[in-house]
């Protein structure tokens, strides 16, 4: 990917299209994710642990570090349900997300 801004959008396009890649929970979001980013020469890790540390922030009052795939699975009852808080919660830090400035 060449920016953080084609990130967010082929996230975004996979949480509101999971079907179309096959994607049926938080688990297989996190597969195609890092498939793609493998492809593309991206490191996950840059975005992804702004986004894990938000929800340790806000799910657990203490210090804690755990991975994002498996609070969203702890907080969710069904796999549908998974991909509905991902999208939830990755919508609402993808906005307080700051851009590089380099990336247009």
């Amino acid at each position: 990917m060449k920016n953080s801004k084609d990130f967010f959008e082929f996230a975004m396009n996979i949480l509101n299209r999971p079907g179309m890649f096959l994607v049926n929970n938080v688990e297989d979001f996190q597969l195609v994710l890092f498939g793609y980013c493998a492809a593309t020469d991206t490191n996950v890790g840059t975005y992804m642990e702004g986004f894990e540390k938000m929800l340790n922030q806000k799910y657990f009052s203490n210090s804690t570090d755990f991975n994002w795939v498996k609070i969203i699975r702890l907080h969710s009852s069904t796999d549908l349900h998974t991909l509905e808080l991902l999208k939830d919660e990755f919508t609402k830090w993808r906005l307080d997300f700051k851009f590089e400035s380099s990336d247009n």
